[in-house]
């Protein structure tokens, strides 16, 4: 997957981290990431990624990729999902 959106941002001519962030930006307005950072080199290629603008074929194309991964686990353990309202 990481060896598939290093070439997809290659074409893109963006980092992997701004293919990233684009594709959360393109996927809804209600979606507002907060990527962290610690570096103001990171901090200034995250705001690269507001200019990306991703298409719906884009779009399409990361969340086919994407499902080729199964995603295994929660986020966070039942103890802090239970802390915050969420119910397993």
């Amino acid at each position: 997957m990481v060896e598939w959106l290093r070439g997809y941002a290659a074409e893109k001519n963006a980092t992997p981290s701004q293919v990233a962030l684009a594709w959360l930006l393109a996927k809804s307005p209600s979606i507002v990431p907060i990527p962290g950072t610690r570096t103001e080199a990171h901090l200034l290629e995250n705001l690269g990624a507001q200019h990306l603008d991703l298409t719906q074929r884009d779009v399409q194309v990361i969340d086919t990729m994407l499902s080729k991964f199964p995603v295994y686990g929660e986020r966070m353990g039942e103890a802090h999902m239970s802390s915050i309202g969420y119910t397993i």
